[in-house]
């Protein structure tokens, strides 16, 4: 995760007590989010084993036990073949009264691998995602109380979706 993407989930931070935590792509690469959070109980969920994973399993597929105030996934969604089920889970996954937040690539960032940042390997996904179609799946949630940032210079998409109570 780069440093902007962090800073960005540092601030939607501020002010939340105890929470429980759901992070979709939580392999520890080159640091992660888990640290920000004064969590209660804090599942990572990715595809692959290692640290800060506690369940292996694509998100796309995968469907919440339990809900959680917090679900964050950051970094994630341009590397899924399949990303607008892993936001619907996602959502799905979040309390009422919760939060989701999620960051990803958008035009014009270059694409990169999951892996390492590095060159995208063969048979790895990636694709920009566009913030009209991340409103799209947002605005078929029906919640008034979202935001969605985009830095246009660097290819960020940053998405705060409070659900409703």
């Amino acid at each position: 995760m780069h440093v902007q993407a962090l800073d960005w989930v540092t601030r939607q931070t501020v002010g939340l007590g105890p929470v429980t935590v759901l992070e979709i792509g939580s392999l520890d690469i080159n640091g992660g989010v888990r640290g920000l959070f004064d969590a209660t109980h804090y599942h990572g969920l990715d595809l692959a084993a290692g640290p800060g994973v506690d369940e292996v399993a694509d998100a796309a597929d995968w469907q919440p036990a339990r809900t959680y105030d917090v679900v964050v996934s950051t970094e994630v969604l341009e590397h899924a073949p399949r990303w607008r089920d892993v936001l619907a889970n996602a959502w799905a996954g979040v309390a009422a009264g919760g939060r989701l937040l999620m960051t990803c690539a958008t035009d014009p960032r270059a694409p990169h691998s999951a892996i390492d940042g590095w060159d995208v390997r063969p048979g790895e996904h990636y694709a920009n995602v566009a913030p009209a179609d991340v409103r799209a799946v947002v605005d078929d949630w029906g919640t008034a109380g979202w935001s969605l940032e985009v830095a246009r210079d660097r290819g960020d998409l940053y998405l705060r979706v409070d659900k409703p109570i």
